[in-house]
């Protein structure tokens, strides 16, 4: 802590006060995830003016509560800053951790321990993925929630005319994929209810289907001098730049979904034989050559763009606290803030089109349905089936005349 206090009685007021034993784990954590010492300094400062008031009150570090903090915001003098109230959650979560208070556990809502209950039954008994099993948890307490808000769950009154009222509110909000996905795990649950033994009769056919045509799309892809003109919007002489441009030349010039870019390491390159390590669907692997370009954009970002830290995965967040990418959001995020950045009006915002692109541009070139396959990873011919119909020369030779003459 003495690197970042340096008046002496400042220094010894914080170290002989109710809290002083306990802040050097807290500034060494904030140190770790990049924070600037003047921002170190200000969270010290903060918890100093705590420790005052605590003993002003008689009160030692065992006695604080969130509640405590709440009423310690309230009667200071200074307005509190936004960021002042999770520094001192996370010293009181601190504590807890160090056994020095009890960790608060309060109660939760009914539909929210059923919930947990229903994804460690995804997890152990079904064997879903972490992904699957937070989506389908999620839908579930979308679904108690509407039906029960915070109450008790009241079995007995789970009709089929609910069950469809939920599906109709919700594909107002959502797209057609979404709700696929939402009346997939909709059923699940049902089942569970069922399997458990909450409900006495099997509901999932009172879930109404989502109207999909198979190869009823078309892929939604840059054109090839859009990603082009995406790349080079990527201001590289900064550290979110290089970050930015990485990214998006590794799901320009591979395929990676975006989830797969949050799951990369710096353990997944292999320098020596130049390729990468993918975790796919289904935590699937798979290893692809790695691209001179892509390699270099890289290692130029883990020379002069990544922060220093002990985290392992590849790509961190730009301002503190760092941390990887928690899911494929923050991915797609930035791509759409890179299209929007060089000025590309595109029809869709996220990340998947440069994987389109990439099929699309193979596809032009006179790669096989079969090549594309294999670089984009698709376990099921029908997935990549459906870049056929983007090749419209192709299309152009084999369409029927029209009867009658040209039209």
């Amino acid at each position: 802590m003495e690197r970042f206090v340096h008046r002496p009685r400042l220094l010894s007021r914080i170290r002989t006060g109710p809290l002083g034993q306990y802040l050097d784990s807290f500034v060494d954590e904030l140190s770790e995830q990049g924070y600037s010492r003047d921002v170190i300094g200000t969270k010290i400062r903060l918890i100093a003016g705590f420790a005052t008031w605590l003993t002003s009150k008689r009160l030692t570090a065992e006695d604080v509560t969130e509640a405590l903090i709440e009423k310690y915001l309230r009667q200071r003098t200074q307005s509190p800053k936004y960021v002042d109230r999770p520094t001192l959650k996370r010293l009181l979560q601190i504590l807890q951790q160090k056994n020095i208070v009890p960790t608060q556990s309060g109660s939760s809502a009914p539909r929210t321990v059923l919930a947990d209950e229903y994804a460690c039954y995804l997890r152990q008994e079904r064997a879903l993925a972490p992904r699957s099993v937070a989506i389908y948890k999620s839908w579930a307490t979308r679904f108690l929630a509407a039906q029960f808000g915070d109450g008790r769950i009241e079995f007995a009154s789970l009709q089929p005319a609910e069950i469809i009222k939920f599906v109709r509110s919700q594909t107002t909000r959502i797209g057609q994929k979404a709700c696929k996905l939402m009346t997939t795990a909709l059923r699940s649950f049902l089942q569970f209810l069922k399997y458990r033994g909450y409900i006495g009769s099997d509901l999932t056919a009172a879930v109404p289907a989502v109207a999909s045509w198979t190869m009823a799309t078309i892929p939604k892809a840059l054109p090839s001098a859009q990603v082009e003109q995406l790349l080079r919007a990527c201001p590289r002489d900064t550290a979110t730049g290089r970050r930015d441009y990485a990214i998006i030349l590794l799901m320009a010039r591979l395929g990676l979904r975006a989830s797969e870019v949050a799951l990369l390491t710096l353990d997944d390159i292999d320098w020596h034989i130049g390729c990468i390590t993918v975790r796919g669907k289904g935590g699937q692997l798979a290893q692809l050559p790695l691209p001179v370009d892509v390699g270099d954009a890289i290692v130029d970002y883990i020379k002069n763009g990544r922060p220093r830290t002990e985290i392992r995965k590849m790509f961190l967040s730009a301002q503190a606290p760092i941390h990887g990418f928690a899911c494929n959001r923050r991915i797609s995020m930035l791509v759409g803030e890179a299209l929007e950045r060089a000025e590309i009006d595109s029809q869709r915002k996220g990340a998947h089109q440069l994987r389109h692109a990439l099929a699309s541009s193979m596809l032009q070139r006179g790669a096989s349905l079969r090549e594309i396959g294999e670089v984009l990873r698709h376990r099921d011919v029908q997935s990549t089936a459906i870049y056929a119909k983007v090749d419209l020369a192709s299309l152009h030779e084999v369409a029927m005349p029209w009867p009658g003459g040209v039209q």
